[in-house]
């Protein structure tokens, strides 16, 4: 049976990020993906202030930035009277080496994290069962169509909402679904044209339900923009939702986003891993509503 220090399972950016901090610390890991590749579909695509500090150390801050988009202004408008308040994180300068939000696709930074691995990384390796003992976890995994077993002193589960270790532990995922059917297409149709004043990033309400427009670095002579369509039977209003966001600058989001965990062996624990959590009380304070364009 092979042995290691930590096995990471699920090479997504939270889970290479942990096998690149524990590999540069000396510690022996261990990452495995399910599937033949790294995933490239489309999915999140903003890197957020605190985000890009903490990916520094990792030597990929400023491959992020020159293949994403800059963003320093977000908004929340009414479609389509074109009403408006605008978020300017220039705010938090004192606080940050990066006041503001990079649009670029999350499998980019899959492809710029997995070139400064050092550690073994198993593709088409899927685990299947988890035993802990007072000093150990033993974790079944499937490789090549065969089974097999590896030993660690302890094991982080990166694998997703649907996580094979979580299952095997019986740990529950405790939540609510929001009642939303969600579309997410990319175009390359020029949305800022018909709709004067569009930020970067948009979070916009209209009579039929709520959409969001998230521009993505350029590919070639076009603007690619991400769109997500929700219709919803209960939604907040755009002023109440001002309001909200004006009281903080931290958003609730649906309990399901929350995808990742740590066992510890020796301890049972189970400890959640938030890439890119605020580094600084004051960022976490501070309102970053510069004005509101009510009527």
């Amino acid at each position: 049976m092979k042995r290691f220090d930590v096995v990471v399972v699920g090479a997504g950016p939270v889970g290479l990020v942990c096998a690149l901090k524990l590999s540069r610390a000396g510690v022996d890991v261990l990452l495995l993906e399910a599937q033949s590749e790294l995933n490239q579909e489309l999915r999140a695509s903003t890197f957020h202030p605190p985000t890009l500090d903490m990916l520094e150390e990792f030597g990929v801050t400023a491959t992020v930035i020159r293949q994403g988009l800059i963003t320093p202004t977000w908004q929340v408008r009414m479609h389509p009277s074109g009403e408006r308040a605008e978020f300017d994180l220039s705010i938090l300068r004192e606080h940050t080496r990066h006041p503001y939000r990079v649009q670029c696709e999350q499998w980019k930074l899959s492809r710029m994290l997995v070139t400064q691995l050092t550690s073994e990384l198993w593709f088409d390796t899927r685990a299947l069962d988890v035993r802990q003992a007072g000093d150990a976890v033993t974790l079944l995994v499937e490789r090549g169509g065969e089974r097999e077993e590896l030993e660690c002193s302890y094991l982080i589960a990166a694998d997703g909402a649907r996580s094979a270790v979580r299952r095997a532990l019986a740990l529950g995922f405790e939540g609510v679904t929001f009642p939303e059917t969600t579309i997410l297409a990319t175009t390359r149709f020029d949305f800022a044209a018909h709709l004067p004043g569009l930020s970067g990033v948009n979070y916009c309400w209209a009579p039929s339900g709520t959409f969001s427009l998230l521009r993505l670095p350029p590919s070639g002579a076009s603007r690619s923009i991400r769109t997500m369509a929700r219709k919803s039977k209960q939604r907040s209003s755009p002023r109440q939702s001002i309001a909200s966001c004006s009281a903080s600058s931290r958003f609730r989001r649906p309990t399901k986003c929350c995808r990742r965990g740590l066992i510890a062996s020796t301890s049972a624990s189970l400890i959640t891993i938030a890439l890119g959590a605020c580094s600084s009380p004051a960022m976490r304070r501070t309102s970053i509503v510069r004005r509101a364009a009510w009527a």
